[in-house]
């Protein structure tokens, strides 16, 4: 329980005749107006200016507007805290990042409809929020790490002893470290793979950018030796040079799939990536180069059904 509190921690609504609109320009986020809006006072009439003129600029936060309810001066000699909670925010992009269309993207579409709840209704962190965040740009093919700012606040209840009403407070505390949304690297091998797809279905032959960016991943994490995603990358690697007529390039990465030794079971590798890769070359009738990787997939998984296949080549 504490006990009084001071002007300068509690707004009010009041009078304020000489209220200057000039900020309203610069609000952008929803802690850009809450910070606005706790440092002076304004009447009811005002509130509804304030809001029109949000609506105006097509930033609804309605809901922060009318659920606020600030301590007046005159009661605070009479208010305790009968309970709060901490919040960590997200408060805006960086100021550094302001050129980013997806940090700008994501921030309105989940993270501003997030904070201007959490601040009305109390509903606490938004850390599952951030998943939601991560899936949505994955989604779009962005690989680049996001940056936010966020903060602190203090979402507090207030009881005045007098009447017996309760009041809310929020205090913004501090500006805390620099949040980072950054895909690891199995979902960016997914998003670079699903990008080259994507340029070969619209008959894009040029997959250099993201082979390179898919191989300064397999090169740099250790954590994807042995793992599903490294196999994964070197086998479309080598499927999608083959396909742009990139043989020799394509040969080199099958040649670095074939000497891995991947901790994933034995069928799983004969089945999506051994035997897919013979049906390629057979398909462009470089029969020999068939075989090999059809006994190699027998090898590993002989119940696949191969066995016909093999005969049939070398009849």
């Amino acid at each position: 329980m504490f006990g009084l509190f001071s002007k300068e921690k509690f707004s009010c609504f009041g009078v304020n005749p000489d209220a200057d609109w000039s900020y309203m320009d610069s609000i952008i986020t929803p802690m850009s107006l809450h910070q606005y809006l706790k440092s002076k006072i304004y009447t009811k009439a005002e509130i509804k200016e304030i809001q029109n003129k949000l609506n105006e600029k097509g930033i609804v936060y309605r809901n922060i507007l009318n659920e606020f309810n600030w301590i007046p001066q005159n009661q605070a000699s009479t208010c305790n805290m009968i309970s709060y909670v901490s919040l960590e925010l997200i408060s805006g992009v960086r100021n550094e990042f302001d050129g980013s269309q997806y940090h700008h993207d994501i921030y309105e579409k989940f993270i501003a409809p997030t904070i201007i709840k959490s601040l009305s209704l109390g509903l606490g962190k938004i850390k599952y929020d951030i998943e939601e965040i991560k899936s949505e740009y994955l989604d779009k093919g962005v690989i680049v790490p996001l940056h936010f700012d966020r903060v602190l606040v203090i979402d507090s209840k207030i009881k005045d002893e007098k009447t017996g009403l309760v009041f809310r407070n929020l205090e913004i505390k501090e500006k805390l470290e620099p949040f980072s949304l950054e895909p690891n690297s199995y979902q960016k091998i997914d998003v670079i793979i699903d990008k080259m797809l994507e340029r070969l279905k619209k008959s894009d032959m040029d997959i250099a950018e993201e082979e390179k960016e898919l191989m300064e991943i397999l090169t740099e994490d250790d954590n994807l030796k042995g793992r599903y995603a490294e196999v994964k990358a070197y086998y479309y690697l080598g499927m999608l040079n083959m396909k742009i007529g990139l043989t020799d390039q394509a040969e080199k990465y099958f040649d670095i799939l074939i000497n891995l030794k991947p901790d994933v079971s034995k069928t799983t590798i004969a089945r999506d990536f051994f035997r897919p890769i013979g049906e390629l070359y057979e398909e462009r009738g470089i029969n020999n180069k068939a075989l090999v990787w059809y006994k190699r997939a027998i090898e590993l998984s002989p119940a696949i059904g191969l066995k016909n296949k093999i005969k049939q080549l070398e009849a």
